[in-house]
């Protein structure tokens, strides 16, 4: 979990401290609705920290949503098969936690400078932004492009669709 956590300090536009003091905010005005009738328990750094390094380990897993707070026999026949073993991240976190951090993280990635701008995309447009500016600082990129010529053999179409359900023309 480290690594992970690592990468996403390295990546992340603002302070860690910053963004978890605006999650907390977010959750005491929301605490603060008299009608709220289980209120939300506020983040310790620890716990950001595990959630934010789940959700970029999860890439690396077949499983998507809920299916990777469960453990259960993964279903070999799928197209994409992970060589890293069942992710377990109830072990970590609880599902219904973890349900409450993405409820709040929107309101870290809030810019209000941009509440002006009249961009419709506001809330997290400032944050895409910082994001990418880090990422080009930080993450080293290839100047040229390769030909992969791994042993994946070609396949031709040989359906008018290609085997992709959405597509209706291709050019």
């Amino acid at each position: 979990m480290t690594i992970f956590a690592d990468l996403f300090l390295q990546l992340s536009p603002h302070s860690w401290q910053t963004e978890l003091f605006k999650m907390n905010v977010a959750i005491q005005h929301y605490n603060a609705n008299p009608r709220i009738l289980r209120p939300i328990k506020e983040f310790i750094p620890h716990g950001y920290f595990i959630v934010m390094s789940l959700i970029i380990a999860a890439t690396s897993f077949p499983e998507k949503g809920d299916a990777l707070f469960h453990e259960q026999n993964r279903n070999y026949n799928k197209a994409f098969i992970s060589i890293a073993y069942s992710p377990k991240i109830s072990k970590y976190m609880k599902l219904f936690r973890f349900k409450e951090f993405q409820k709040f993280i929107p309101d870290t990635m809030v810019d209000e400078e941009l509440n002006d701008s009249g961009d419709p995309c506001y809330k997290f447009s400032g944050y895409v932004t910082a994001f990418n500016k880090v990422s080009l600082c930080e993450i080293n990129i290839l100047l040229w492009d390769l030909a992969d010529e791994t042993m994946s053999a070609f396949r031709p179409r040989t359906t008018k669709l290609g085997g992709l359900p959405n597509i209706s023309f291709i050019l």
